[in-house]
Parts: structure tokens; sequence; C-alpha cells
């Protein structure tokens, strides 16, 4: 396959392994993700890295915990917003709210926990 790259479309690159490098923008990019999905949604290395980072202070236990109490703390905000919505019929979209954002933190737990383990 020949690669491009799917920030500034150039095909200026440099492949090593299982990596596109662009000489135009100096962006990195996994090949698996070139052509698989829509190119406005692939994450240069140097992006997901940053994104990474940000989680860097979770590997602290007492941090972490701290982090999974105020999502329970949500959850529970949620769940009695939901409780008020007998009195308001209006509120009918609370259980997809409460869902969405019980799969929004579990996705993060899981993505963290991955990558505190060992896997980025």
């Amino acid at each position: 396959m020949k690669y491009y790259c799917p920030n500034c479309k150039s095909k200026e690159i440099i492949e090593y392994g299982n990596i596109v490098y662009c000489s135009e923008c100096n962006l990195e990019y996994n090949k698996d993700s070139i052509g698989t999905i829509k190119d406005s949604n692939v994450v240069s290395n140097q992006e997901l890295n940053g994104f990474l980072d940000a989680f860097d202070e979770l590997k602290d236990p007492i941090k972490l915990k701290e982090f999974l109490r105020t999502i329970d703390e949500d959850l529970n905000d949620l769940e009695n917003i939901n409780k008020k919505k007998k009195k308001y019929k209006e509120l009918i979209f609370i259980p997809f709210l409460l869902i969405n954002k019980f799969f929004h933190w579990c996705a993060i737990i899981s993505f963290l926990s991955s990558s505190i383990y060992g896997f980025s």
C-alpha cells in the first residue's frame, strides 16, 4: 500500500516498521490507522502521547482513588436526577445520560488501566 499523511495529504513520507513519518508536517502515524479509518479521525503518535501524558498523574494510587471517587459522585448525582424524573416528565433524557456517562467512564477507566499496566 502506498502511504500518505492523513493530516496534510503529503506523499513525502518515511516508512519505518509500523510507523509512517510525514516530512512535511513532522508527525508520525501508525500504518494500521491510515486508510482504515477516516483521515480526519486518525490521531498522530504525538497527539496520542500528549493525551496519555495527561493521565500520568493517575499512576499514583491516591490520585487514581480520588479520580474514581469523583466519577462515583457524578454517577450518584445523575442517579438522583433520574429519581426526580418522575416529577419532571420533561427530563426523559436522564436515563440515556446516566448510561452514556457510565459507559464513558468505564471506557476511560479501561483505557487508563491498560496504559498504566504497560499498553500504550
